[in-house]
């Protein structure tokens, strides 16, 4: 008799030896006794990972699906030759059983087999050299079921794109085990050529029908193309308002043939709509070097129809608590609202408009600010992107304690004192550092995305580039501008080239932004700066700290620095992943990046000492390189990262008046770097 579920010892390890070609993580995956994972005994995580309990019948038939594991991978004569099930350390309940199990099976694999011929069958030759075309097998290349599955789908695109809907391929597998080879023949059936029939929408209830007409690319009489069908399904999966697309052609051959002897092919479009609404609760909390933030409260409701007009509505609302230093800290909250109207006023074209309202910290200053935004965003392909917008916020910075500008004020005599305690005291440069202003500018950006998974990329591309023009509402009496005028170009290119495939990546990044000024305008808005360093860019060091900085007034603390922004910044990154086993990766990389130019006035610097010391440091100290390595482990909410970058070399200290303690930095976070 089966044991009762708290009855059974918990799986600790699931273990496979004696393989040699693929990983435990690979055959693992196909088991149905699971194993659990360490990160349930770590409260964050237990109700994402799941225990595990020894199920006598799954375990022991798992030999089964072992066997098959590699069968289909073209090891005909593998064998499992044992399994047994272990103590896990010495841990034992009430009746004397141990409480962690291991399960290990024992493998002979055998030797791979390969593919010794490969034919295809037909009777119209005219379509055999597209057909030879697609197959990607060849002969003495390793055989999996996979590859050869694969192949029949691609002989049927190539039917279904020369307008043959009613085509079929069947596969006919002969394996030799004792001899490690494989013969593969493709019959292939063309049947007529065909043409498109009439569309049939199914599954609609809350959302209109002309909506999902706008994504429907055919017209009846038209030639037979299978790639229009399967571009079809994406444009409509692609509208977010259902959770399953299914488009299917008719081949039941019940509606005829045309003038031309053509026959009418029908095509059903299946549909699963998704509940329009949503509530979502995520509360969290982040840490790093430069301090904490407890976020309690983060709710977020959501329609996706409103109106039944597939207008998608979004209300956010945080609340918080951010610990930067004893004198920065402060209570957090914003209240986000957006709309966003897809498809209109015509098809790829969405119409958004959003408000916000935020309170927070950073280093030196508090803030609150409402904001409003407006948009038209552009998608012509599912990889191209374009995106105008108008912005317009208010921005009221209070309990600002900002002193000097280190890089430009005489060191002390003494390395290590503040400017206040030199003697006699150096001269202090205050900011030029602008409170309560208006900030209205539009941005035009274009993002071409060429990335397998967004979310964890091992393949492509990513290119974007944006640009902002602010200006003013006109002047004040006093001849002061009610807002400011530059112009913002900002840049990434992010590439992702697999070493080995799904093992082995090389990530590439690098990025750049750029404000000018014109006229007689020279202050820029402490929020559009160009700040560099943190999670994202060079990892080494403190977020937004690479760059002009200032001293707060009254520090009480060791870190007294102020970010102050640049006017002109570049930064990139290297970094090789691997995957050992499972969802688990590892990483090393490098990073750089430096800053030119503070956010302010540029005439500050008058002395020709000053100038000299900015001068050295922006020529010789100025890239910044840190290094590092890190962790990451995929889990169903994504991908968990845990990154260590240590700077190559310390910030002189004549540029920033003491010393910071921690030349490193430690990064923890949901999502990879870039």
């Amino acid at each position: 008799m089966a044991k009762a579920r708290g009855d059974a010892p918990t799986v600790l390890s699931v273990a496979i030896n004696g393989n040699r070609a693929f990983a435990d993580g690979a055959i693992r995956s196909t088991l149905a006794q699971r194993q659990t994972s360490v990160l349930h005994f770590i409260p964050p995580f237990t109700f994402f990972q799941p225990r595990y309990y020894l199920d006598d019948t799954d375990w022991q038939d798992d030999r089964t699906r072992i066997a098959n594991f590699y069968a289909v991978r073209g090891y005909f004569d593998a064998r499992v030759v044992a399994s047994q099930v272990a103590p896990k350390g010495k841990a034992r309940r009430l009746d004397g059983e141990p409480k962690y199990v291991k399960v290990v099976h024992t493998v002979v694999e055998g030797g791979p087999s390969v593919i010794r011929t490969v034919a295809v069958v037909l009777a119209d030759e005219r379509l055999r050299p597209a057909l030879e075309a697609a197959i990607p097998l060849h002969p003495e290349a390793r055989f999996t079921v996979e590859d050869v599955e694969g192949a029949e789908v691609r002989l049927l695109a190539v039917l279904h794109d020369r307008g043959h809907a009613t085509g079929a391929v069947t596969t006919k597998i002969d394996a030799y085990a004792e001899e490690h080879a494989v013969d593969v023949t493709f019959t292939v059936v063309p049947g007529p050529v065909a043409v498109f029939g009439e569309v049939f929408i199914r599954g609609l209830d809350k959302v209109a029908e002309r909506y999902v007409r706008r994504h429907v690319s055919v017209t009846p009489g038209a030639d037979w193309d299978g790639s229009v069908v399967r571009k079809m399904q994406r444009s409509i999966y692609g509208m977010g308002v259902f959770s399953m697309v299914t488009v299917t052609p008719d081949l039941s051959g019940e509606h005829g043939s045309d003038a031309s002897g053509r026959a009418i092919v029908p095509v059903n479009i299946a549909l699963k709509e998704r509940h329009p609404r949503s509530f979502e609760f995520s509360p969290g909390f982040a840490w790093d070097i430069q301090g904490f933030t407890l976020q309690p409260a983060d709710i977020t409701f959501g329609h996706i129809n409103l109106g039944r007009k597939l207008i998608q509505a979004t209300a956010n609302l945080r609340g918080g608590y951010r610990y930067l230093s004893p004198s920065d800290h402060f209570p957090t909250a914003a209240l986000e609202l957006e709309l966003k109207w897809p498809d209109f006023p015509a098809r790829r074209l969405t119409v958004r408009a959003g408000a916000k309202v935020e309170l927070g910290v950073e280093k030196g200053y508090k803030f609150w600010t409402p904001s409003v935004t407006t948009g038209l965003g552009w998608a012509p392909f599912k990889s191209l992107k374009l995106d105008l917008s108008y912005n317009l916020a208010f921005f009221d910075l209070f309990a600002a304690h900002i002193g000097p500008l280190p890089d430009l004020i005489s060191p002390c005599p003494e390395v290590g004192k503040l400017p206040g305690q030199c003697d006699p005291p150096s001269d202090i440069l205050s900011p030029d550092f602008p409170d309560n202003y208006l900030l209205s500018y539009f941005r035009q950006s274009v993002m071409l995305d060429l990335r397998n998974n967004p979310l964890a990329a091992d393949k492509g591309f990513l290119a974007q580039l944006s640009v902002d023009e602010a200006f003013p509402f006109g002047r004040l009496a006093d001849g002061t501008l009610l807002g400011f005028r530059y112009i913002k170009v900002s840049g990434e290119l992010r590439a992702f080239v697999p070493i080995v495939p799904q093992r082995v990546v090389l990530a590439l990044r690098a990025g750049g932004e750029h404000l000018q000024t014109w006229g007689d305008e020279h202050v820029l808005p402490v929020s559009e700066r160009v700040y560099i360093g943190g999670d994202g860019d060079v990892r080494g060091w403190k977020a937004r700290y690479l760059g002009p900085r200032g001293l707060e007034d009254d520090c009480t603390s060791g870190d007294c620095i102020v970010p102050l922004g640049a006017r002109t910044g570049v930064s990139g990154s290297v970094e090789l992943r691997a995957r050992p086993v499972g969802g688990l990766w590892i990483a090393g990389f490098a990073d750089a990046g430096r800053t030119w130019g503070d956010g302010s006035t540029n005439t500050l610097v008058k002395d020709p000492e000053l100038q000299a010391l900015e001068e050295a440091l922006y020529a010789k100290d100025g890239l910044q390189f840190s290094v590092g390595g890190g962790v990451r482990y995929d889990l169903a909410i994504g991908r968990v990262r845990l990154d260590f970058a240590a700077r190559i070399r310390r910030w002189p200290a004549e540029f920033i008046g003491i010393q910071e303690r921690f030349p490193w930095n430690i990064h923890f976070n949901l999502g990879e770097s870039f």
